[in-house]
């Protein structure tokens, strides 16, 4: 049986919620900001995919305001022996008009990425092109994961920060030690951070 072939399909596209298109789907696209990148993975030989959380702030009411999440998604899927692999992008939204939350998966935190969604897709798209023909083995889901989030390492070196895995040590500068703290109180802070479908005070939901 060949493999599922890579035809360049893409599904799906990350959209802002309320923004159908035009000036504002753009602008949100354009617009750098803080991600809390997570590999999401339910079991060590599950399916992967990647998730990308930024914090914004939401009208509960006329007096009120409050922080919430978005995520958004990327992850390849394949239709079958003989059939081909694609390229799928979920949220703000799932096609049900939900909000996506991530809280089905075991989520790996990876590194706090300040970027814009179009950085962020510009790898994703590179990396899908590249990624030739569906291997079950040494070339899958988790091949495409990992090869992201070093193409974004790499690419936005001087863009990353906040490592949740970074330890504190003797040599360490009291404004590096600061930052390691604050990194931590920002993780936290994602972690306990849901979704919320109200629309962005600052204009990008």
């Amino acid at each position: 049986m060949n493999p599922p072939q890579n035809m360049h399909r893409r599904q799906g596209a990350w959209m802002a919620i309320g923004k159908v298109g035009g000036k504002e789907q753009d602008k949100w696209l354009d617009t750098k900001r803080k991600f809390f990148v997570w590999k999401n993975r339910k079991s060590i030989a599950d399916h992967s995919s990647l998730g990308f959380q930024y914090l914004t702030t939401v009208q509960v009411d006329q007096s009120e305001v409050a922080d919430a999440s978005r995520f958004l998604k990327v992850e390849i899927f394949h239709t079958g022996a003989g059939g081909e692999v694609f390229l799928q992008y979920t949220g703000v939204l799932k096609e049900n008009g939900d909000a996506l939350e991530l809280q089905n998966y075991i989520k790996h935190p990876q590194f706090v990425l300040s970027a814009s969604v179009h950085d962020v897709k510009t790898v994703c798209e590179r990396e899908f092109d590249r990624f030739g023909d569906y291997r079950l083995i040494g070339n899958n889901c988790q091949t495409f994961t990992s090869k992201v989030l070093k193409q974004l390492q790499t690419r936005y070196k001087e863009d990353i920060h906040a490592e949740p895995g970074a330890a504190a040590h003797p040599s360490m500068s009291p404004a590096d030690m600061e930052a390691l703290k604050q990194g931590k109180i920002d993780w936290a802070r994602a972690e306990s951070t849901k979704s919320a479908l109200q629309t962005s005070t600052g204009g990008f939901a």
